[in-house]
């Protein structure tokens, strides 16, 4: 996929989207914040904040859902390993609240059917397997590595002795 056609926003962020964000106070006033839903073609689905104050001469506060989370995270606005948890963990009570923005939305809410799809899960008997390997590997080279340089200093000093 074109990076054009998701998006803007950090991959921590991306894999935010979806959950409810806090609505903040605008930079340029004191009015909060909107979520919205676009509508446009270019980016059909696509969720932004903005201020509602956002006339030619209002607030210039606007930006897509990555860039909003990416700038909730920059101002320590949110608990990204309580919301990364929730994720992985994929349990019920994220599930049903998932769909319960806690911002003005336009967007229907989630159906619970859509929640029922889980988030591939990690097997951490064969992760430790992997990485015993992959220690075992890296020990290997260092091994090579280290026979490498005793013949060179070797044939070094061989060749030295021949010099004198």
């Amino acid at each position: 996929m074109d990076s054009a056609d998701r998006p803007p926003g950090s991959v921590l962020a991306q894999r935010l989207c979806g959950l409810p964000m806090p609505l903040i106070q605008c930079d340029d006033c004191t009015r909060t914040v909107l979520r919205l839903t676009s509508g446009m073609p270019k980016h059909p689905g696509w969720v932004f904040f903005k201020c509602e104050n956002d006339r030619a001469d209002g607030c210039s506060f606007w930006f897509w859902e990555g860039e909003y989370i990416d700038l909730l995270i920059e101002r320590n606005l949110i608990d990204v390993r309580a919301l990364l948890s929730r994720i992985e963990g994929n349990d019920a009570a994220a599930c049903t609240t998932r769909g319960e923005a806690t911002s003005t939305s336009f967007e229907p809410k989630m159906k619970k059917e859509e929640c029922k799809i889980k988030n591939p899960q990690i097997n951490n008997e064969c992760m430790e397997k992997i990485l015993v390997q992959l220690v075992g590997a890296v020990m290997e080279v260092g091994n090579l590595l280290k026979c490498i340089l005793v013949v060179l200093v070797f044939f070094g000093l061989a060749i030295l002795a021949k010099i004198w």
